[in-house]
């Protein structure tokens, strides 16, 4: 029986710098648990701490075989997307421009995928997750010698994967993490919603916020996982106030009953590496969900390379054929041709501007239009509005319990840039949604967000349009 037996390990990062792993077998008989263990990490900066407990799990025997890395959301972007068609290819093709002004980072500096909720005939619902590039090229950058993940998902997917993997049809989960908590929805075995909120301060009060989330995941009757560590008891009462009577706590919750390891534990803290883990096995349970897009992907620099071959000798050839074509006669032609143009280019420049001497009338008549247009901008204004009342629609605006620094303001024929720093990237989110509904901008687009030299801040560039 050995000889069918398949290994998978999930590896949750956290986003304190520790990370937990879960690996299992399956074979005929199903899958099993091997082992479940939490990893603490060491160093300055948070890809050192991961590095270092990543190679902790390697030395302590985890079969790295096939592995699945889970990012934590909180570093991640959630946003709920409909299309009007449900294939993967087509949603994968369209996806990063419908993320643009969305996010706080434009789609050149992203990755991103999307999980499909509702399918119809013409079309389909569901969460678009993206992260900043620089999360995933330093993630690989920080694995051990030999190890090459199958996929990077995030720890919300894991928790969807092994709540159905444990058996909840309809109903949800609630876990909290570090910093966030995560509400899951199911409907015949199948995610049907994903919420997720930041817990800031101390997160029993917000425990009235997480339950409202939650109930309204789930359809009415369903079962409810509770991992929530120590906000336990509060949960239990708050819920069952609610009127969620069928709830089940992840410390007795026991999936691998035969097994002395537990991956549920108090908190549920193995839940979401346990998830990745069934992705490695390429369970049902499992998303296809992968941040590993674009050049990312196992072999996409080879793919572009014979692309770029490919277009190399197209090109090659087309500058034989139309070498050949010259030498054949076309030459004259086209030196004949040009000279006519260019004369009847000096002509018009003339007439148009007698006090100017012909030197290059192609590039002296495009400066003179966009000089023209620059002036016939200046002229037109901003339909009656001055820069002092778009600055004050902007102040009335943004809300005023932001952490917000304005480093940088400039408006030039009716398009506004801003340049700042935030607190967090929900509060560019934030700043975001409410010019948008201010009615006094459009097209408001994020064009840059990054954390920088101080970690409490993160350095963002919006612009928009003044009407």
């Amino acid at each position: 029986m050995e000889m069918f037996t398949q290994t998978g390990t999930g590896i949750a990062l956290n986003e304190g710098g520790d990370v937990t792993a879960v690996e299992l077998s399956a074979n005929l008989r199903g899958v099993s648990l091997s082992r479940a263990a939490a990893f603490p990490g060491e160093g300055e900066t948070l890809y050192d701490r991961w590095a270092s407990a990543l190679r902790l799990v390697v030395e302590n025997g985890f079969s790295t075989e096939r592995i699945v890395l889970g990012v934590p959301d909180v570093l991640t972007f959630h946003r709920t997307l409909s299309f009007p068609f449900a294939g993967r290819r087509r949603v994968s093709q369209v996806l990063p421009s419908e993320l643009e002004g969305e996010i706080p980072i434009s789609s050149d500096e992203s990755v991103s995928d999307f999980i499909p909720f509702t399918i119809k005939k013409h079309g389909c619902e569901g969460v678009a997750i993206a992260c900043d590039r620089e999360l995933v090229r330093e993630v690989l950058r920080i694995l051990p010698a030999g190890v090459s993940p199958a996929a990077i998902q995030t720890d919300a997917i894991g928790l969807a994967a092994a709540s159905a993997f444990g058996g909840i049809v309809d109903g949800g989960i609630l876990y909290c993490g570090e910093g966030e908590a995560i509400g899951i929805g199911f409907v015949s075995g199948r995610t049907s919603a994903l919420r997720r909120m930041r817990l800031a301060g101390d997160p029993a009060g917000q425990l009235n916020n997480m339950v409202d989330m939650t109930t309204g995941l789930m359809a009415e009757g369903g079962e409810l996982l509770l991992a929530c560590g120590s906000l336990l008891e509060p949960f239990l009462a708050a819920f069952n106030e609610a009127g969620v009577s069928r709830v089940t706590t992840a410390r007795d919750w026991a999936i691998f009953s035969e097994s002395d390891l537990t991956v549920s534990g108090e908190s549920g803290q193995y839940l979401p590496a346990l998830g990745l883990a069934l992705r490695a096995l390429g369970r049902r349970e499992s998303s296809s969900f992968d941040l590993r897009q674009g050049s990312f992907k196992p072999g996409s620099a080879l793919t572009a390379l014979k692309g770029s071959a490919f277009r190399t000798a197209i090109l090659a050839g087309l500058l034989l054929l139309l070498g050949a074509g010259y030498l054949g006669g076309e030459y004259t032609a086209a030196r004949d041709g040009y000279q006519a143009y260019a004369g009847t280019l000096s002509s018009s420049f003339k007439s148009m501007f007698p006090d100017s001497r012909v030197v290059n009338p192609v590039a002296q008549i495009e400066e003179k239009i966009s000089t023209l247009q620059k002036k016939a901008a200046d002229y037109a204004g901003f339909s009656g509005r001055t820069a002092l009342s778009v600055l004050g629609d902007l102040s009335r605006a943004i809300p005023g319990d932001l952490d917000l620094r304005i480093n940088e303001l400039s408006l030039d024929s009716g398009r506004l840039r801003l340049e700042g720093t935030a607190s967090s990237f929900d509060a560019i989110d934030r700043i975001k949604g409410a010019l948008d509904k201010s009615g006094k901008f459009r097209e408001v687009k994020v064009q840059n967000a990054r954390v920088g030299a101080d970690p409490s801040k993160v350095s963002f560039r919006l612009q928009m349009e003044v009407p």
